[in-house]
């Protein structure tokens, strides 16, 4: 995505109140054209001000790294609303993700200094309760563009999520994809704000799913665009790990790009291997993080102990729900791998 950079006069915007890093920038970014319109560069260039600067940028990249990849109260430096709030981010300045800052960093280069603004989202990133650091990035992602989009209605977001944070990703965009308009309008950010999604490391993806799902060619390149970023018909085999978290993006059809190599299964895993699925849904709900530290130890022994239990007595709860469950195709371990699920 390059893009060139207009006059700054073109575009500049007023807001009531700025998104700040404490005592040092207001947070505000460039547009980065539409993944619908990308041969039209409409860029603000515009210098990054001090905290009183009443200034908005264009575009913001939300980047979800992955596990332990992420900036944290108390040791990093992290953002704040206009009201005083803390808010679950940093700037890219202030924390430096391998893996993720590569894409993040990449429009920056191709515009004016202080046009666009990337920030990382604080969450557990861990496996203590895998499920419960997704959902805990979830929120806190959405929180932060509400917030922005609060102050800066015009600007607009690309999504970046690598592993971990790439389940995070994925569920943010297909709620910010599917959601409904109330009488106040979006609850979390009109989805047309949204320009582009990029998912690394898919576990939702489906099972032959292309690069550029809800596109109209999804092995080639995303909706609006001439260039084929892909060229083949194939993609990476299997499907995600995590296929319960799969599902449609909505308006944002089209405007994502979900990357996957072969080998990896947290994207690419046999798509007819039950117990592998069994056990990933298992490993959602355990304190990964201690059993690798510590091994099995009476505490995570009880752990596992207690997770296998409620899954027994869910998916005896679930047959008793069914009168001619005997009569059924359905096996033991298709009724494991349902309740097991904690998506």
């Amino acid at each position: 995505m390059k893009h060139g950079v207009t006059t700054p006069a073109a575009h500049r915007r007023r807001m009531a109140s700025g998104l700040l890093a404490p005592g040092v920038l207001g947070l505000a970014a460039l547009l980065a054209a539409p993944w619908s319109n990308p041969g039209a560069p409409t860029t603000t260039a515009t210098a990054l001000t001090a905290a009183a600067s009443t200034a908005c940028y264009d575009m913001v990249s939300i980047a979800v790294a992955g596990r332990n990849d992420a900036p944290h109260a108390g040791t990093h430096q992290m953002l704040v609303a206009p009201d005083g709030t803390p808010l679950p981010a940093a700037l890219s300045s202030e924390y430096s993700s391998d893996w993720v800052d590569p894409v993040v960093n990449a429009p920056g280069q191709a515009v004016g200094e202080g046009s666009y603004a990337a920030v990382y989202i604080d969450y557990p990133a861990n496996m203590s309760s895998y499920e419960d650091a997704v959902n805990v990035g979830v929120d806190n992602t959405e929180t932060v563009m509400r917030t922005i989009a609060a102050s800066c209605p015009d600007t607009k977001f690309a999504i970046v999520g690598y592993s971990e944070g790439a389940d995070v990703a994925r569920r943010v965009a297909m709620e910010v994809g599917n959601q409904e308009v109330g009488e106040d309008g979006y609850d979390i950010v009109d989805p047309a704000s949204v320009v582009g999604v990029v998912i690394l490391a898919d576990a939702g993806r489906e099972v032959g799913g292309g690069p550029f799902p809800g596109a109209e060619n999804e092995f080639r390149n995303p909706d609006g665009f001439d260039l084929a970023y892909q060229s083949g018909t194939n993609s990476a085999p299997g499907r995600g790990a995590l296929p319960g978290t799969s599902g449609g993006f909505g308006a944002l059809d089209g405007k994502v790009a979900s990357f996957c190599s072969e080998g990896d299964l947290t994207c690419s895993a046999p798509d007819n291997i039950a117990l592998l699925q069994l056990a990933v849904n298992v490993g959602r709900q355990l304190n990964v993080d201690a059993l690798e530290r510590e091994g099995l130890t009476i505490a995570t022994a009880q752990d596992m102990a207690t997770v296998l239990g409620q899954i027994a007595l869910a998916a005896f709860a679930d047959i008793q729900s069914q009168e001619n469950w005997m009569q059924s195709d359905e096996t033991f371990l298709d009724v494991l791998i349902k309740v097991s699920d904690p998506a």
